[in-house]
């Protein structure tokens, strides 16, 4: 973050630009040695012995410790941690930092069927565990396709568009694209797969199949990490730099956040779907599958959730910066920090912060507790909904006195 601000200013591009390039960087080699990685863990699944293949795992982590000592020592100035979350704080509450966060999240956010799906290849498509470490190959060759375009186009259409008018244009691509994964569901998968077969006769049916797997595993993935590397972009143009490390780390949190929610979500839905009446009847009306409240929600139910989950960005979206703030993020005047609060009654302000308080304890206690969803996760989404409803809270009263005066 705070070498793009740099190149920024040295090279006269946007902040936006620099900080997704630089992270187009790391991904292209964590994609790039994740493709090979998942072709051949899928071939040691059947063909290795398990105690050997548990050896060469373990000796991984010794040869990236050896590359780690060939490192530059870091020689940078520690920050006090009390100045460090002084920054965060100010940053978290400066401008519309934290409504960005909440289209960040819902970006990230669509119910996924990873384990669900492959259990579907394996029991539904008939795919060997070797065939299936093929398709993932193709997924993650599919990211690593992702971020080159996003280098070779994505930057330009950002800079030309703005990234708010971008994400617009995202939104609707990344539905369609998503919906696409019908056609890796039966009976389609089986109808294209023999069309392929009969168009290609020299690749035969097995290879037309795993051929559409991979293509399709790869079309979705793609499209994701395309409009995944526009998020970084965006954290790029909106982080105030006195908070980058701490912001930018906390938006990396929150696109956690939204891929552990998916995939909690995704596993809720398969289990209990079908106990709320209108995914059952939706299911039935649409692709004419029956069931109970106790049977298991279909895939082409998660498929078409999923693609729809999309649309929730269009809650938060007209708070992403235009064209002129893309171009000139970070260049402009800096935004209103917390500090525009003061001019409240003290009273006002202790009374929202207690009810800040209490609201977030109820509302992490219900999510852990009754819930039982992961404690990290809750407290960090419990963390930011709350601060994001005081923002709310007290803007709102601002406003209000503003008006009165």
């Amino acid at each position: 973050m705070i070498a793009g601000d740099e190149e920024a200013k040295a090279t006269g591009r946007s902040r936006a630009t620099t900080v997704g390039l630089n992270q187009a960087i790391c991904w292209l080699a964590i994609y790039g040695s994740g493709t090979v990685a998942l072709v051949l863990g899928g071939y040691a699944t059947e063909h290795v012995p398990f105690k050997a293949l548990l050896v060469a795992l373990a000796i991984v982590p010794l040869v990236v410790m050896l590359f780690i000592r060939r490192l530059p020592k870091d020689v940078a100035s520690p920050i006090p941690v009390t100045r460090s979350i002084a920054q965060f704080w100010a940053g978290l509450n400066s401008g519309s930092i934290l409504g960005i966060m909440l289209f960040f999240f819902l970006i990230h956010f669509q119910p996924q069927f990873g384990p669900i799906f492959m259990n579907y290849m394996t029991a539904a498509l008939h795919f060997s565990q070797t065939q299936i470490g093929f398709a993932n190959g193709a997924g993650y060759a599919g990211y690593f396709a992702g971020v080159v375009l996003f280098v070779w186009k994505g930057v330009g259409w950002q800079e030309r568009l703005g990234l708010r008018r971008l994400f617009r244009i995202y939104i609707v691509v990344g539905a369609a694209v998503s919906l696409t994964q019908f056609v890796l569901l039966e009976p389609w998968f089986s109808a294209i797969a023999n069309a392929l077969a009969r168009g290609l006769p020299f690749i035969g049916d097995a290879g037309a199949r795993l051929v559409l797997l991979c293509l399709g595993s790869a079309v979705v993935t793609a499209a994701n990490q395309l409009i995944w590397m526009s998020t970084y972009s965006l954290v790029g143009a909106v982080v105030p730099v006195q908070a980058a490390g701490s912001l930018f780390a906390g938006f990396m949190s929150v696109a956690n956040l939204g891929n552990t929610f998916s995939a909690s979500s995704g596993a809720w839905l398969y289990d209990h779907g079908m106990a709320i009446a209108p995914l059952r009847a939706l299911q039935g009306g649409v692709f004419g599958l029956g069931g109970g409240p106790t049977d298991k929600l279909s895939m082409h139910m998660l498929v078409l959730i999923g693609g729809l989950a999309y649309f929730a960005s269009f809650i938060a979206v007209h708070l992403l910066p235009g064209r002129d703030e893309t171009l000139g993020g970070g260049t402009g005047a800096p935004p209103v920090g917390p500090a525009r609060w003061l001019v409240l009654p003290a009273g006002w302000r202790r009374a929202t912060n207690a009810s800040a308080v209490a609201a977030g304890v109820a509302v992490l206690a219900t999510l852990v507790l009754r819930l039982k969803i992961d404690p990290v996760a809750s407290a960090l989404a419990t963390f930011l909904g709350i601060c994001l409803l005081r923002e709310w809270l007290l803007d709102a009263l601002l406003r209000r006195r503003r008006s009165t005066v």
